[in-house]
């Protein structure tokens, strides 16, 4: 059609040829001549409709125009009428009918052109209406009308698509009559064209209507105006024009499988004045095209268009957005057929936005979108994102997400899940980052009854998981009771890797029950040995005192050559404080018991007896005199250490059995 191939002028595409026929008296009004046989029933209708108008005085000078669909034979009947008064009967008219089939009915956007094809026989030989017709662009094409009156193309529109009689002024003129008439018949797309009829007979001063006939010539009666309506004034303006518009291929490219075009006019007029002002359709002007074309075979065209299901080059409509095509999809109004995978293909192109707006919507309420729920909770997990993930409020939509996509495991998407799923996600997954930070993210949360459950699947990266939110203080509380139960398990880690300086030592203690024994955080005399020294001193004196002390106790305890590292790293700042000033709280209660006693009255003298319990201990291990230098002893306790007392102690305290 030339309007959909881009043209701009109201013409024919190539050279068309149709047939034709003339109707007059001979003995009776019949067919005279024609190029093509019809079917009987079309004979009948069209002998009857050539012949002279009933009611109708033609005067000699006059002629009217009829056009009317042959349905048999699905051609229309385009009828010029004159008087014949040379005829010897009364009331002898002639009629040139032309007969347009669907072909040229659909490749020409001008219908005003075949109005100037007609022929008196009173002025051509009988010959001239045996030979087909051919309709030539650059030769028959008449000059436009001085003036194409839009009031009269407003009338005709206004009534004749609100299904009202449709009667014209005959004062108006037969040219301006024939001109409105042939404006409006070329907006029609073809189907309605073939629908379309009209007479331009004048009527009496009281209008008959013919039932045959949508367009009549008569003195109207007076009504309602119509005109004063958008659909109307604009689709007037349009068919008043002589290029190809925007509505005009609208209407054609809409109106084509619309099984009831007459009454589809307006629709389409209004979808379009619609559509002109927006990048989406908005949902109330889709849900009416599907409420007013509720069966599936009609308006399908459009239908699609609005769904964006299909689009090609052609497609004028804008789509509805994707979440009001789901709306469409889900309401009452839309056929329950349609193509996942155009749905898919439309779902596939929506911004990262779009994506978690359309998922909220499905998972909002269960009874939505029974069909599609699952496959576009499918499509989102097939094209998930980091901004999907992260903005989806349904967690089940969350989940559904991170199970198939355990690559967007983070703090961020997992941060809203229950403790059950957080588990779940757990158990499932086999990404070692994943299982990473779920685990991170579960020691921050209170995890009620899942905690055992979720350490005895990883204790090893539970346990560090533990420590690690415990030394920054964010261990949740409902985890300090069930790791404490597992102080051996824990104890398999290098807890003291984890400390960077003795209050971390001090938190881990605190942890895993282990407060009156930190040496087993260390485990060795070696292990903390090879640490304290790069351990910050970020606690009090009183509690760096407490800590050495049970340090050296355990040291002397474990008499390992792995002890004098660690009494070389803890003595020399132990002594120092308990020479400066008497040594009080744990680390003086802790030495008090575990020091060998020098006499019941000497107990005191806390320097003393740890020379004694190193005596004690050089005697099971070796130990030069530099460690011993270096562990803050001076020449003469060095002699002591090796020496011993000049007299064995009176009595031992404590648990120290070696030196018995």
């Amino acid at each position: 059609m030339a309007e959909r191939l881009g043209r701009l002028e109201l013409t024919a595409q190539t050279p068309r040829s149709f047939d034709h026929a003339l109707f007059g008296y001979a003995e009776g009004h019949r067919q005279l001549a024609s190029t093509v046989r019809l079917p009987s029933q079309d004979m009948y209708h069209l002998s009857a409709a050539s012949d002279l108008a009933s009611g109708v005085k033609l005067e000699p000078a006059k002629s009217y125009v009829t056009g009317l669909p042959l349905a048999e034979s699905r051609r229309f009947a385009l009828i010029r009428t004159w008087a014949a008064p040379e005829m010897p009967r009364p009331g002898c008219v002639w009629s040139h009918v032309l007969l347009l089939d669907e072909s040229v009915m659909s490749a020409q956007a001008d219908m005003s052109i075949f109005f100037s094809l007609f022929r008196d026989p009173r002025e051509v030989g009988r010959s001239f209406y045996s030979s087909q017709l051919t309709l030539d662009v650059a030769g028959n094409a008449p000059a436009p009308p001085n003036a194409v009156r839009g009031d009269m193309i407003a009338d005709i529109i206004g009534t004749y698509y609100s299904h009202q009689p449709t009667f014209l002024a005959a004062s108006a003129g037969a040219e301006a009559i024939e001109a409105a008439i042939a404006a409006v018949w070329s907006q029609q797309w073809p189907r309605l064209r073939m629908e379309f009829s009209f007479r331009t007979a004048q009527l009496g001063s009281a209008p008959r209507r013919s039932g045959r006939y949508d367009v009549q010539v008569a003195i109207p009666e007076t009504g309602e105006d119509l005109r004063s309506a958008d659909w109307i004034n604009v689709a007037a303006a349009d068919a008043g024009g002589t290029k190809v518009t925007p509505l005009r291929r609208f209407l054609w490219r809409y109106g084509r499988d619309m099984e009831k075009p007459r009454e589809r006019f307006r629709l389409l007029v209004d979808t379009f004045l619609v559509s002109k002002t927006s990048d989406a359709l908005p949902l109330a002007s889709a849900t009416r095209v599907f409420g007013e074309l509720p069966e599936a075979s009609e308006g399908t065209i459009l239908k699609n268009d609005i769904l964006g299901f299909g689009t090609n080059s052609l497609s004028i409509c804008p789509p509805v957005s994707f979440l009001d095509m789901l709306r469409v999809l889900d309401g009452d109004v839309a056929d329950s057929t349609f193509e996942l995978s155009e749905i898919e293909r439309r779902f596939g192109k929506l911004s990262s936005a779009e994506v978690v707006e359309v998922v909220d919507f499905a998972s909002s309420d269960d009874d939505r979108l029974e069909r599609l729920r699952d496959p576009i909770f499918e499509w989102t997990v097939a094209r998930a994102d980091e901004e999907i993930v992260n903005s989806v409020s349904a967690t089940q939509m969350r989940m559904r997400i991170l199970m198939g996509r355990p690559e967007f495991v983070s703090s961020g998407s997992i941060a809203g899940l229950p403790a059950g799923d957080l588990l779940k996600l757990f158990a499932a997954s086999e990404d070692p980052e994943a299982i990473a930070t779920i685990v991170n993210a579960a020691v921050r949360r209170d995890m009620g009854d899942h905690v055992q459950e979720a350490f005895k699947r990883a204790p090893d990266l539970v346990g560090r998981s533990v420590i690690e939110a415990a030394l920054k203080g964010e261990l949740d509380a409902a985890w300090r009771r069930p790791i404490a139960g597992l102080r051996d398990e824990l104890r398999s880690l290098d807890l003291l890797s984890f400390a960077a300086g003795l209050a971390d030592v001090l938190t881990i203690a605190r942890l895993t029950d282990l407060e009156r024994d930190v040496f087993e955080i260390g485990r060795s005399s070696e292990s903390w040995a090879n640490r304290w020294r790069s351990l910050r001193r970020d606690v009090s004196l009183q509690e760096t005192l407490d800590i050495e002390s049970s340090l050296l106790v355990r040291a002397l305890r474990e008499a390992s050559l792995a002890s004098w590292t660690l009494i070389e790293a803890v003595l020399p700042e132990l002594r120092r404080e308990i020479n400066a000033r008497p040594l009080v709280g744990e680390a003086r209660q802790l030495l008090d018991r575990s020091l060998p006693s020098v006499g019941y009255d000497d107990n005191w003298d806390l320097n003393r007896r740890i020379m004694l319990a190193l005596h004690g201990l050089q005697k099971r291990t070796t130990v030069s005199r530099v460690t011993l230098s270096c562990a803050g002893l001076a020449d003469a306790e060095i002699d002591f250490v090796y020496a011993g007392p000049k007299e064995e102690p009176k009595r031992k305290v404590g648990f120290f059995w070696w030196l018995g």
